[in-house]
């Protein structure tokens, strides 16, 4: 505040005597020590009483310099319209006198107002003015900042080429320019050179290391690279510089998600939000952060809230739709993924989803045409091509299913579930060999994986290789011990090797983990009834012909176990209920 005081006392010395000169320069050196201090509106005072003492002592070129300074202060307030009028107005004074630096000074600030105005086609209007008017004054300063600027308002149309060529003439001039290193980085950022980007925040942060722009930037360019801790760092260093930028904790809790801690993301959600609270992006994103942590139904509140604030969230939709899907809740995301592709047609992700409820659905045919319409708009996306050869499996055309899974695996060669799939579909075509040698590679890849396991052992039985079976279906059940699937194909498994004392065994314990199951029932029938217990086989029948009643196998086998009894007259009946539903073979044989 000392300046200040010594400039007032200064200027109130002239008022007692003549030079009425002196007294808008000493005006405007007031006015630019209360800029100092941020006090816009005693700076707007004085610039107005310079003003009108340049325009009295008829100093015009004084006036124009005087109105474009306070056309800047009006800028700082806020205020575009009247700092507006007062550049126009220095303008025409400087073209009048033909003060060119001047000139250009002031096109180059009409350039900001309308980039503040989001105005940016007029920006660069009068941008290009000023840029020529520096190239005849051989200014490189003024010409290398005009440049800045119009990069910017190219930058801002998202014409990023062009952007970048304004940048590297700017620094051409003047290799020092912090801001232009920051600027010509986000352009890369925004054409997705993420490293080139990233090589300009380092130069823009060696020349102003405590630039919280340029650490969050740079920490949004890691973060587009997959580089989250790298990230997670630049955003801390922003947040050290600028504590209250709900931005930054809303890009850190997204690198926190993406590095599976879930918890820190929400943490930070939670924070943009107190910051932000209108800010459905992050209430989109927390809610992904919730979905995550397997939290549905606050993700789905979230999802709410963001659609709340905008209701034309294709980017919300789809992620409710998620949420519901994970739920079981497959007609409702159905109806998310509908509105999500009202809003965004093109939206591949959308259609796969869709794709992915329908076939939860068992509507096959329909998951299929989403999912052809995804791989329309992504055509290398091997998470589509999985998913419509599992649609495809599910409809017993295992041949396109394998089609399918070999586009995944030509596009992800590291993926062990289309692996497991396509061998499962080679399983299905009687191909054990092909099927053995996919889980091979797919425990190589997922050497703990339970299902494959299970349905390698599967086809180890198929191929009549009952011993390697049941060692597979033991490994299964060390990874899965209470798994009924597991235990029943083990019984299989030992029943082929007429070991049925042990099958029993296993379809007890699978019958233990799943009451209710037709299949099991038969087969435990069946194990009895090879040991001679017809008794034990025919009360397994009945309880399988309780649940699957018009199963024509479990018919046969029930006139089998009353043969095996004497019944003769019955088995009769069972036998022809079992044609009647469809059983070819007539033989009253072991089934």
């Amino acid at each position: 505040m000392d300046q200040v005081e010594a400039l007032l006392q200064q200027f109130e010395k002239t008022q007692q005597d003549t030079h009425q000169e002196m007294k808008p320069f000493l005006l405007k050196e007031i006015e630019k020590a209360f800029s100092a201090l941020n006090d816009f509106h005693r700076s707007t005072v004085s610039f107005q009483h310079a003003t009108t003492l340049a325009s009295a002592i008829k100093d015009r070129q004084g006036e124009s310099a005087l109105l474009n300074s306070l056309g800047n202060i009006y800028r700082q307030l806020a205020l575009p319209y009247y700092a507006m009028g007062l550049y126009e107005h220095a303008l025409m004074i400087a073209r009048e006198v033909g003060d060119l630096k001047l000139e250009g000074d002031i096109l180059n600030n009409l350039g900001l107002i309308f980039q503040d105005l989001h105005e940016y086609s007029p920006a660069i209007k009068h941008l290009e003015q000023a840029l020529i008017i520096a190239q005849n004054l051989g200014d490189r300063e003024a010409e290398s900042a005009t440049l800045l600027n119009s990069g910017t308002a190219y930058a801002q149309l998202k014409e990023y080429q062009r952007a970048i060529a304004d940048f590297d003439r700017a620094l051409d001039l003047a290799p020092g320019n912090a801001k232009a290193y920051h600027n010509r980085g986000s352009a890369y950022g925004n054409v997705g050179e993420h490293q080139r980007a990233i090589a300009d925040f380092n130069r823009a942060l060696d020349l102003a290391p405590n630039d919280a722009r340029a650490h969050y930037n740079r920490g949004s360019a890691y973060s587009n690279l997959g580089e989250y801790q790298q990230a997670i760092a630049d955003f801390n260093r922003a947040l050290d510089l600028a504590p209250n930028d709900a931005r930054t904790y809303h890009s850190r809790g997204s690198a926190y998600d993406s590095l599976g801690a879930h918890q820190r993301a929400i943490a930070d959600f939670n924070h943009a939000l107190d910051l932000a609270p209108n800010d459905a992006n992050a209430y989109n994103n927390r809610g992904i952060a919730y979905r995550n942590l397997g939290e549905h139904q606050r993700a789905i509140a979230d999802f709410d809230r963001a659609l709340d604030l905008v209701p034309g969230n294709a980017r919300a939709y789809h992620n409710r739709g998620i949420a519901y899907t994970n739920l079981g809740e497959y007609k409702q995301a159905i109806a998310d993924f509908d509105h999500a592709l009202n809003l965004a047609p093109n939206d591949a992700k959308a259609y796969h989803s869709r794709g992915i409820a329908y076939g939860n659905l068992g509507e096959y045919k329909q998951a299929i045409a989403d999912l052809n319409r995804a791989l329309n708009l992504a055509p290398n996306d091997a998470d589509i091509y999985y998913d419509r050869g599992s649609a495809y499996d599910n409809l017993g055309e295992y041949k396109r299913a394998i089609a399918d899974f070999n586009h995944a695996l030509d596009l992800a060669p590291g993926n062990a579930r289309a692996y497991h799939s396509r061998g499962s579909a080679y399983d299905s075509l009687g191909e054990y060999q092909w099927a053995i040698a996919d889980f091979n590679r797919a425990l190589d890849l997922a050497p703990n994986d339970a299902k494959t396991y299970n349905n390698r052992g599967i086809a180890y039985d198929n191929l009549g290789e009952h011993q390697w079976a049941i060692a597979d279906f033991n490994r299964a059940l060390d990874l899965a011990p209470n798994d009924a699937d597991i235990y029943y194909n083990r019984g299989i498994a030992y029943g082929n090797l007429g070991a049925h004392q042990q099958a029993i065994v296993d379809f007890n314990r699978a019958l233990d983990l799943a009451p209710n199951d037709a299949e099991i029932y038969f087969d435990r029938g069946s194990a009895y009834g090879n040991l001679g217990e017809y008794q034990l086989a025919l009360a397994d029948f009945n309880r399988a012909l309780d649940l699957a009643p018009n199963d024509a196998d479990s018919y046969h086998s029930k006139g089998w176990a009353l043969e095996g009894l004497g019944r003769t007259k019955e088995a009769q009946q069972a036998y022809k209920r079992a044609r009647e539903l469809g059983y070819n073979d007539q033989k009253t044989e072991n089934p």
